[in-house]
């Protein structure tokens, strides 16, 4: 546990040590916040722009051709200086700036949950609602045969209720396994796990509908997504076209520094010049990176 420490003994610390520490803390949130600290190499999930909170520049434009340009959203960036006419000092500027770019995750990245980009397969709708629909038919049989599908609850013990519970999820597991493994999905105990238990309307003290109106669509899936990085072999004619997780990658650009008069110049060929140098050494980066 941290202690508190007495006025008098924040008395006796260094200035210059209260300094160093209140500077070490503006400089990490600063790059925290810019994104130009090691975490922020790579961004997961969320977009560069949702992720990065300071120090970066966004499209004028949008897709409707319109300025969005605000006191929050920068399109542009400059400096403005006075410099004595009959100066004859050389002045050289250093542009840095990094950009971020969008590439394929490892399948590590994919296959865990520590970076929050775990693929989001499911299933084809028609092959959902077939399965959803033989669980559904086969569990209501089973259900009328064992005499589970209307108990009476007010009348049954608790005992008796969390057997009639443990009854109904077994049946419900052991149904799942059977119909997915016939379609060629092998859930085991990671799948069966895998089940959004929010969704699982038979663990409810409700009447379960036996007129056929439970919608196919309302039923529980497992995750596939975990299913695939944990190694089950799943039929791709049973899945739907999944997004690539997203990543994205922070280059930090060297580019060339601008020296001596044509920094001050205001002839329009040596501007071209300077940004098309400065546009090849960004593409030269990507090159070097393999993207």
């Amino acid at each position: 546990m941290m202690m508190a420490k007495t006025p008098a003994e924040l008395g006796r610390i260094d200035v210059e040590l209260k300094e160093a520490v209140c500077d070490a803390l503006v400089n990490m949130i600063t790059r925290r916040a810019s994104g130009t600290d090691e975490a922020g190499r790579s961004v997961y999930g969320k977009t560069p722009r949702r992720s990065v909170f300071s120090g970066q520049l966004l499209p004028r434009m949008s897709t409707d051709n319109e300025d969005e340009t605000s006191d929050i959203k920068i399109a542009a960036i400059g400096m403005d200086f006075n410099i004595d006419a009959e100066s004859s000092s050389q002045i050289n500027v250093a542009p840095r700036f990094s950009v971020y770019v969008r590439i394929l995750p490892t399948w590590e990245e994919i296959s865990t949950e520590r970076f929050g980009i775990a693929i989001d397969f499911k299933l084809r709708k028609d092959k959902k609602q077939e399965i959803d629909h033989e669980i559904h038919e086969r569990r209501e049989e089973l259900y009328a045969k064992e005499k589970l599908d209307r108990p009476d609850w007010n009348e049954l013990t608790q005992e008796e209720r969390d057997a009639l519970h443990a009854r109904r999820r077994e049946i419900r597991d052991n149904l799942r396994s059977s119909v997915y493994a016939k379609h060629g999905v092998i859930l085991g105990k990671t799948g069966l796990e895998s089940f959004d238990e929010a969704k699982q309307t038979d663990e409810t003290e409700d009447p379960i509908p036996t007129d056929g109106s439970e919608d196919p669509d309302a039923a529980p899936s497992p995750l596939i997504g975990r299913l695939v990085t944990s190694g089950a072999q799943i039929p791709t004619a049973l899945l739907s076209p999944a997004s690539i997780p997203p990543k994205w990658r922070r280059l930090d650009l060297a580019l060339p520094v601008l020296a001596g008069q044509h920094v001050l110049v205001a002839d329009r060929d040596i501007r071209i010049g300077l940004l098309e140098a400065v546009d090849h050494r960004s593409r030269q980066g990507f090159v070097e990176r393999g993207i």
